[in-house]
């Protein structure tokens, strides 16, 4: 083999090389969008939007997302009956894939209520993709409290009246009251801040306005736990 030979053949193969971490666009957390609140109505209507972009800088097509949620968060989660439809068939993971439409997009809609912040090593809520961990978000709610006004990290209950199944979650009075002290002092709370990116700001009227159309129209969900 002369030595020209030996050359080509040795640049087409790192070439070849090339070419193919070039065409591995593997998601990448740092590039891609988590948001960090997965907000859960009675009626599903709010977006939790996953953005995957690859390592080329580019949104992935294809890209298994899944939601897993936590051991604790699960039965202080009010699920709604509605649920069931989305979900992979194992209970606390739902499954989507990034659309095929160049944005490297997976909409994932949550019907149910609670804000739910838990400790002990646990996690609220964990996305990843193609196996890929991408953030842990945390969970709220225009329904974060059962008719009494306790809050389900504070009394080990998730909001559907009665418990175990076949109650209702309510987006009601109660609710209107937790989230009053919020809104008027402008303070930053987790559970009624409903717009984002920035889960940490002051919660203010766009907070309100979405809050107040909930509450007004007593939102509601027959539950499955």
């Amino acid at each position: 083999m002369t030595r020209f030979l030996r050359i080509s053949i040795l640049v087409a193969a790192v070439a070849a090389i090339g070419a193919t971490g070039a065409l591995a666009n593997v998601p990448d957390a740092g590039l891609s969008t988590t948001p960090e609140v997965i907000t859960a109505t009675p009626d599903g209507s709010i977006a939790y939007t996953v953005t995957v972009i690859g390592t080329n800088n580019t949104p992935v097509s294809g890209a298994v997302v899944e939601v897993f949620v936590g051991a604790l968060t699960f039965p202080l989660w009010s699920q709604c009956v509605g649920q069931l439809a989305t979900p992979s068939g194992v209970d606390g993971i739902l499954i989507g894939t990034t659309n095929a439409s160049g944005t490297g997009q997976a909409t994932f809609f949550f019907e149910g209520g609670g804000c739910v912040q838990v400790g002990g090593g646990d996690f609220v809520a964990k996305v990843k993709a193609d196996g890929i961990p991408f953030g842990e978000p945390t969970l709220n709610s225009p329904d974060i409290t059962n008719s009494g006004g306790e809050r389900p990290d504070e009394n080990g209950e998730n909001t559907c009246a009665p418990q175990g199944g076949g109650g209702v979650a309510t987006v009601g009075l109660s609710d209107g009251t937790e989230h009053t002290g919020a809104i008027s002092g402008g303070l930053v709370d987790i559970c009624s801040n409903m717009t984002g990116p920035n889960f940490e700001d002051p919660v203010g009227l766009p907070d309100a306005v979405i809050l107040s159309t909930y509450i007004v129209e007593g939102t509601t969900c027959t539950c499955v736990n």
